[in-house]
């Protein structure tokens, strides 16, 4: 660091290397430098050769540079200081010259140029004073350039890269892992009811947190790892050459570590939990970097979705790799069957009569079919909901098992209108109390017809629940939050954009953007506010538009 000068007094010593081979303008120099206010420090150097050994071992403020050296020029060894020491502001000292001389030395990068027959203590000071001043700007400079190049990359909460700026790395690390055939990994982490931190203890104390998790993954990542804060309580890491195990065993660890310190501010603690999804390159529906992050960020939802503070991927073709979790003091690894989500969490896929199923679920959708016909304004409703949840449900990388339970169950979640009457149902004006109660019933109603089947037990987990809100204000059970079966919650969404964006005796269609407004809008109080961003992004990227208007006939 160049020291920073109050009129002439300069502390600690100003360091000095004069290279120069002849003995008498060494001494006449070293004078000079003396009578110079302040305090000074001379090393001398009689060759290039040994100046550039000095130069490299010890740090020095200014170099004195006598043009005429026994083993190179004043211009050669600029070259080579340029090269090995860049910041070392220079000087060049000769015994004749002339303008082209000085003209040649300063483009090589002498900072001023000095002859000895003008030199005296005054000028020589004043051109130290001014080499040294305009060197130390210039380092102000780079250092500022540093910190705007720090800010342009760096989150400024956790000092971690920022999202843009990994956005850039993420491209150069899959591109060096395409051109050297090695496997790219990336990780998603959300930290586990975080608003509920923020909410509590305040945001200070949420900053903390997350600062402390930043140094945490920090602390556990490789230097060619990339860690970057993603957004909010989102952290992202893209793991060079690591393959879908190395990666389960890097988050297991992070996931480990999170749970087991307390998270501590102003004599406040907390205990964390967070959850993680994996993918990697080798991903069959990996193409791209996008299709990297898209994965592991559908793994992170899959996590959230399954009760967090856990890792997965989203990929049935590889081996499940159990989840651990704590028991008593030791660990239990877990490997069920297939899966299937219900109220519960999970579930195994009952062993159904498949051919049976297909014969009863096929008579169920013929006979809602027939019905809905009867009504201009709902005679596609059900089918259009069973598309666009069953397109949301594989965005979001659902197994096959539940993507076909949840497309069925969405086809037939208004079963239960079979069994209200005509006049309440199709009634054109505003429905009394005892009327609308009727109508509250059909969801029970559906699940019932569905389960009495014997083997719709997940879709009628849907027909009976997709009316409930997040709040704990809806029907039939008033069931809140992650009771509520997330097939239905599924559901709900696509139930509702449907109806929005359809026709009504009493309304016009909403446009799509209209409809989606509203869905964000009830984010946290009838809907899932895991889901509603991503079925927000799900909907737009179909371009999907409202339903024409029907006339009925």
């Amino acid at each position: 660091m160049l020291r920073r000068y109050k009129g002439a007094r300069v502390n600690p010593p100003i360091s000095v290397l004069l290279v120069e081979d002849n003995d008498d303008d060494v001494a006449i120099l070293r004078r000079y430098i003396r009578r110079c206010p302040g305090s000074w420090r001379v090393e001398v150097a009689y060759s290039g050769a040994e100046a550039l050994q000095m130069a490299v071992m010890h740090r020095h403020d200014v170099a004195i540079l006598d043009y005429h050296l026994p083993d190179q020029t004043g211009i050669t060894l600029i070259n080579s200081l340029r090269e090995t020491v860049p910041e070392l502001p220079l000087v060049m000292l000769t015994g004749n010259g002339d303008e082209r001389l000085a003209v040649e030395v300063m483009k090589a990068g002498a900072y001023d140029y000095l002859r000895k027959v003008e030199l005296s203590p005054e000028l020589l000071y004043r051109t130290l004073h001014n080499v040294l001043e305009r060197a130390r700007l210039e380092q102000e400079v780079r250092e500022a350039h540093h910190r705007l190049r720090e800010w342009a990359i760096r989150d400024g909460l956790t000092g971690l890269f920022n999202h843009r700026h990994f956005q850039e790395l993420l491209q150069s690390e899959y591109l060096r892992a395409e051109r050297y055939q090695q496997p790219l990994s990336c990780m998603m982490l959300d930290l586990d009811h975080f608003k509920s931190i923020n909410d509590t203890y305040g945001h200070p104390f949420g900053d903390e947190v997350l600062k402390a998790v930043a140094a945490t993954l920090a602390g556990v990542a490789r230097q060619v790892d990339v860690i970057a804060r993603y957004g909010g309580e989102e952290f992202v890491a893209i793991l060079p050459n690591t393959d879908l195990e190395g990666a389960l065993k890097l988050a297991e660890r992070i996931r480990d570590e999170i749970s087991a310190q307390p998270f501590q501010f102003e004599e406040q603690s907390v205990q964390l939990t967070v959850s993680i999804g994996v993918a990697t390159s080798d991903d069959r529906r990996v193409t791209g970097e996008r299709d990297l992050v898209k994965q592991a960020d559908a793994a992170l939802y899959q996590a959230k979705w399954q009760g967090r503070n856990r890792v997965c991927v989203i990929d049935p073709a590889l081996p499940y790799i159990p989840n651990r979790h704590r028991v008593g003091g030791g660990l239990r690894g877990l490997t069920p069957p297939p899966l299937l989500l219900n109220s519960n969490g999970l579930a195994p896929l009952s062993m159904l009569d498949e051919l049976g199923r297909r014969s009863v679920s096929d008579h169920l959708v013929a006979a809602l079919k027939l019905f809905e016909a009867r009504d201009p304004w709902f005679r596609d409703h059900s089918p259009r909901v069973a598309a666009l949840a069953a397109s949301f449900g594989a965005s979001l990388g659902l197994p096959t098992a539940e993507l076909g339970a949840l497309k069925l169950g969405a086809e037939l979640h208004d079963l239960g209108r079979l069994a209200i009457s005509d006049q309440i149902w199709l009634k054109p004006g505003p429905l009394t109390e005892p009327e609308w109660a009727e109508v509250k019933t059909h969801p029970a109603r559906g699940a019932r017809l569905l389960e009495q089947s014997g083997a719709l037990s997940q879709e009628a987990l849907i027909a009976r629940h997709h009316h409930e809100r997040w709040d704990g204000a809806g029907y039939p059970d008033g069931l809140a939050g992650e009771a509520i079966p997330p097939l239905a919650r599924l559901t709900a969404l696509a139930d509702a954009f449907v109806a929005m964006t359809a026709p009504r005796p009493w309304r016009a269609p909403m446009s799509a953007e209209h409809a989606l407004a509203q869905i964000m809008a009830l984010a946290g109080e009838i809907y899932d506010p895991l889901l509603v961003p991503r079925f927000v992004e799900h909907v737009r990227g179909l371009s999907l538009s409202p339903r024409p208007a029907v006339t009925e006939e």
